[in-house]
């Protein structure tokens, strides 16, 4: 007979097939995650396949108390069990507390640990809650759902400006900022160049209104079952292949750094830093779990810490609260984090001139397709790409084709669409110039349609589209 493991408010032992808590267990921290998945990795993974349970218990009838800190995090972990050993998981929900039963039912912890036993709640607000809902879904032809993380976010800010009386641009920041992270997501999922996609994708998503008169706010909770921050930044990208000894703690400080992974030796956009100024310069707290370390930042005025875990989390963990109080702060903080020299996936150098970056053996575009005082862009052949022109601090960006003749494709449409995304992280509004091109409507549907229904808020606000039929931008946007 082993002896159980009884390490702070979690044990698991001889039975092989089940992890309970302990009398009145407080499960609120993010250790308590990691001791779980350390728990499944012992029952599950450490295990003969002989011996392997196909199901695990949660006993947590002595539970006392527990938040979504903790319940969040541990459901990508369960899913990885699920699909990597077919494992399935049964809950006994609390029993001497009914407050924490009924908010493993409300919350929809219960549901999608023990789905067989368990009901979906209706995503509604309940007391300043939004329970746990999935995104980043991979659809039948295994791609991400986009269309999902986007009514989601709609869905999540319609609610908050019903309950807080707010408007809904107050919630301008959070919408923002779960675009960025829910977007980071789905880029994650898939494997460059040819974005074959990877088994492991998707994530959690919780959110809770706090009401406060002086500066109210709403927290989230978002949690993804990627390979996580170290690991990824780790792989791939050629600069930290030179760092595989710089410790987990570092490369979390890094990945909040403004154009970190802005560079493409580095990484992809600059979502974690937008989101992280949004959190802290609001007034409110940025954490983040992944591999063995934990960051967090909460004062404007002080640099973020970053500690050493010694259970690793495989995955990514991001809880943010942000103020809404300050109006004008999203608008602010966007043109901050602009930086000279953007590098996306269509190669854009803002600012133009000799040394702007691109080689002069490059195609850089007939001089007569460029705006007058526009930067230089590469317009890949065979693609569809943009020229950007600033005037007087307006910026607009020039769609253009390298192929004569060229309409658009889905595929240019999934390009452009990335750029622009960029391109917003560092201006608040942009024109877009379709010039005299007759573009093709699938093309428009894909570009035009995902910018909408990914954030109608900020399509309607921040998008201007010039040189292009009304009718063709309403057929577009149909059915988004």
């Amino acid at each position: 007979m082993t002896t159980p493991s009884n390490q702070h408010e979690l044990s698991w032992g001889d039975t092989g097939s089940i992890i309970w808590c302990t009398a009145d267990a407080q499960l609120s921290k993010s250790v308590h995650v990691r001791l779980l998945s350390k728990a499944l990795h012992d029952i599950v993974s450490n295990t003969l396949p002989e011996r392997r349970p196909d199901t695990i218990t949660f006993d947590l009838s002595k539970c006392g108390f527990i938040t979504e800190q903790f319940m969040l995090p541990v459901l990508p972990v369960l899913d990885r069990y699920r699909d990597e050993f077919g494992t399935r998981f049964k809950l006994i929900l609390p029993e001497y507390n009914q407050s924490a039963a009924d908010l493993f039912r409300n919350a929809n912890w219960a549901h999608f640990i023990d789905p067989d036993e368990f009901d979906r709640t209706t995503p509604l607000l309940r007391g300043g809650h939004i329970p746990a809902t999935q995104f980043a879904i991979r659809t039948n032809n295994d791609r991400i759902d986009t269309a999902h993380d986007a009514d989601l976010r709609r869905r999540l800010v319609e609610l908050l400006a019903n309950a807080s009386q707010l408007e809904p641009s107050a919630f301008d920041g959070v919408d923002y900022a779960l675009m960025e992270l829910m977007d980071n997501v789905a880029n994650h999922a898939y494997d460059y160049p040819d974005r074959s996609p990877l088994p492991e994708t998707g994530g959690y998503f919780q959110a809770t209104y706090l009401h406060n008169h002086s500066n109210p706010a709403v927290e989230f909770i978002l949690a993804d079952r990627g390979m996580g921050i170290p690991q990824s930044l780790r792989s791939g990208h050629e600069t930290y292949w030179q760092r595989q000894n710089d410790t987990d703690e570092e490369l979390l400080l890094d990945s909040i750094e403004l154009g970190i992974t802005r560079d493409q030796s580095k990484g992809q956009g600059n979502g974690l830093h937008l989101t992280q100024q949004l959190a802290v310069q609001s007034g409110g707290t940025f954490e983040l779990n992944s591999g063995r370390a934990y960051l967090w930042h909460g004062d404007p005025e002080s640099k973020p810490v970053s500690q050493a875990s010694r259970i690793p989390y495989r995955g990514t963990v991001v809880r943010c609260r942000i103020g809404l109080s300050d109006a004008e702060l999203l608008d602010r903080i966007l043109p901050l984090s602009a930086s000279p020299g953007v590098s996306t996936s269509l190669p854009l150098v803002v600012g133009g001139g000799q040394d702007d970056g691109v080689p002069e053996s490059e195609d850089r575009g007939s001089p007569s397709d460029r705006p007058a005082g526009s930067s230089a862009i590469q317009l890949p052949r065979g693609a569809v790409g943009v020229v950007v022109s600033v005037q007087d601090g307006e910026f607009t960006l020039h769609v253009q084709s390298s192929v004569e003749g060229t309409s658009g494709t889905s595929t240019d449409a999934d390009r452009l669409h990335s750029n622009v995304v960029d391109i917003l992280t560092c201006v608040a509004d942009i024109s877009l110039d379709f010039g005299d091109a007759d573009w093709d409507g699938e093309f428009l549907s894909g570009f035009l349609g995902r910018l909408f229904r990914e954030s109608p808020t900020r399509y309607m606000s921040h998008i201007r589209c010039i040189n292009i039929d009304n009718d063709a931008v309403d057929a577009a946007l149909a059915g988004h």
